[in-house]
Order: C-alpha cells, then sequence, then structure tokens
C-alpha cells in the first residue's frame, strides 16, 4: 500500500499497531496526542491533537487513514465528557469529511462492543439495537452514526467493532479489566472485585486488534458495502468478569479474590456475536487466548522492558491538569 496514516499511533492499540505495519512493510505516519509518553518528543511521529489538525499539512494523500484517537475508558469519558466527545467522534467526522475530499479510499474507526450495553446472555450482532450505557459508549455511536452518510464506492468506512481489549503492549494500560486483575495479582497477592462479577465481557488481545486493522486495511473484500460495521472478537474468550478472575488466580498460586463488601451489579454487560468477522476475514481471526495474555501480561509486567509512565489512565491525567500542562479540556497548555 501507499502510505498509510494512523491517528492515535502512540495509544495501547496505536503502539501495537505500529510494530505490526512495520513488519508488515506498509509504510505509515503516526499521529498523537503524546498524553501518555514519558514526554512530548519521545517518540518517533508527529505530535498533534487531532482536534486541530488539518489533512493537508502531511503533504501527501495517504491511501488509507486508521483513526484510534479517543479519550479511552469509561472512567476519563465521565470524568471528561466534552474532550470524549470531541476527539472520539466529532474529530472523526471532520478528518474523514476531508479524507473524502483529498481522494482517501478508505477510512477505519476503532468502534467498541461497549455500544451493546446491557445484552446479558443474548449475542448481539451488528444489526441489533445498540444501548450504550457511558459517555465512551455513546460516543462510539455518534462515531459510526456520523461516518455512516459519507461512505460511498470511493470512500470506504469500516467500523470494527472491538471486543474488550487486554494484553501487553509497548504503551501498556492496566485500567482495562483484565489487566488490571493481573496487575493486582503481581503488586498485592490479592484480586479485588467492586462489583458482584456476573457482567459478561467478550476479550481481544491487542496484537489480534493491530491483526484485524491491518486485515480492514489490506485484505478486506472489495464487495462489502461502503459503510460496514463488525464486531471483532471470539465467543470463546467471553467469560464472566468473575471468571476472569479465576483464570488470572489460577495463573498466580497463593492470590486471593475478593469480592468487595456491598459490590454492586455491573449493568455492562454483553456478549456478542462474531460470525459475520469469521465470515469475511477467516484468516485474520483472533489467535490468542486469555489464559495466553494473562501469561504474557504477566512476563511483561514483571520484566525490566516494561516502562509506563502512565498505566492508570485517568490518575495521570488528572496529575498533567494538576501541574498545569494539560487544561480541563485535555488540550496541551
Amino acid at each position: 500500500m501507499e502510505r498509510v496514516v494512523v491517528f492515535g499511533s502512540d495509544g495501547y492499540v496505536g503502539a501495537v499497531l505500529s510494530m505490526q505495519l512495520q513488519e508488515s512493510q506498509i509504510q505509515f505516519v503516526g499521529l498523537d496526542s503524546k498524553w501518555f509518553s514519558p514526554s512530548p518528543d519521545d517518540r518517533e511521529g508527529i505530535a498533534t491533537d487531532v482536534r486541530d489538525f488539518d489533512l493537508q499539512e502531511l503533504g501527501f494523500t495517504p491511501s488509507a487513514i486508521v483513526y484510534l484517537s479517543a479519550v479511552s475508558n469509561d472512567p476519563i469519558g465521565e470524568s471528561f465528557s466534552v474532550p470524549t466527545l470531541e476527539i472520539n467522534a466529532h474529530a472523526a467526522e471532520r478528518i474523514a469529511v476531508q479524507a473524502k475530499s483529498l481522494g482517501v479510499s478508505r477510512f477505519i474507526v476503532a468502534s467498541s462492543c461497549s455500544v451493546y450495553g446491557d445484552s446479558g446472555k443474548d449475542a448481539r450482532s451488528e444489526t441489533d439495537r445498540t444501548m450504550p450505557l457511558t459517555t465512551y459508549a455513546k460516543s462510539k455511536v455518534l462515531l459510526e452514526d456520523s461516518l455512516r452518510p459519507l461512505a460511498d464506492s470511493s470512500f470506504r468506512v469500516i467500523a470494527l467493532r472491538f471486543a474488550t481489549a487486554c494484553g501487553p503492549s509497548p504503551s501498556q494500560r492496566l485500567d482495562v479489566v483484565l489487566n488490571d486483575l493481573v496487575a493486582s495479582a503481581l503488586s498485592s497477592g490479592v484480586i479485588g472485585l467492586n462489583s458482584d462479577g456476573q457482567s459478561w465481557r467478550p476479550l481481544i488481545d491487542v496484537r489480534d486488534m493491530a491483526r484485524a486493522i491491518i486485515w480492514a486495511l489490506t485484505c478486506a473484500p472489495s464487495g462489502m458495502s461502503p459503510f460496514e460495521v463488525i464486531n471483532v472478537g471470539s465467543e470463546q474468550s467471553t467469560l464472566r468478569v468473575i471468571d476472569l478472575a479465576n483464570e488470572v488466580a489460577s495463573a498466580f498460586p497463593g492470590v486471593e479474590i475478593h469480592v468487595r463488601n456491598q459490590a454492586t451489579v455491573d449493568a455492562r454487560s454483553y456478549t456478542v456475536d462474531f460470525a459475520k468477522f469469521r465470515n469475511l476475514a477467516p484468516a485474520h481471526q483472533p489467535r490468542i487466548s486469555v489464559q495466553q495474555s494473562i501469561s504474557d501480561l504477566r512476563e511483561y509486567l514483571d520484566s525490566e522492558s516494561f516502562f509506563a509512565p502512565a498505566p492508570r489512565r485517568l490518575e495521570h491525567l488528572l496529575g498533567l491538569i494538576h501541574a498545569r500542562e494539560l487544561d480541563e479540556n485535555l488540550r496541551w497548555l
């Protein structure tokens, strides 16, 4: 392919995607806000706020764009609802309008299975009604709705509704469910659950997420409709949170699971039908099991190579605001 542009290239998913793009010898340019880099100039790529970026600044027309920029996770989304909607949806729409006018042919966006809200054991497919419960999930529905009317035969949009991310990354996060459980087991020998653990979660390793994005860039069938929403994950990696905790505990002999007093019911409980992705991308299905993700996370977090200045993202952002490096709208000062 000609050069690809990746927005959010330094993020949890973007850092892994960048490595896989290099391994696949796909030329790309990365852009990132650098909120979670050790310093804004620490990594390659362009440091920018996607809300202000103009594609013409690139000086070339990319063959495709991957939009990963997002205020990610529910606690951050609730604390910063305005920038969450601005970055996750409004900026993506503006970039997509520019991309279409410049002749970009493919626009890949990271959506989320969290848009299904509370479905329990009734597996949701792409045609089922969405029921977003949080600002983050609502921003992903808004993202999809804003891009749908832009798609046509010359500007194809693929929205990948990912299962909950997990696994090791050069830009590590510990504020996603499985990573948090592994980190707690490593650091304290105790896995603490704030909820009753009965909610369902489909999971996908971040390395399999990157492989799915590369499929969307390079292998997605030309016969698909101009706008496609695709659930990405697997039924085999769909478990209740308490079952995830038990899987982690089995990998850490002696670790105890504590369900905290007055634990609440987590309404974010959903199972998902991944048949469409299986049919479209049989050679790019998730390969990494939950058990392998746990093992790889343990090895990575316990190694000297692990360096994450901000694995718990909300605390880091609040710290930058307190230090007057970011403003309340998550813009660099």
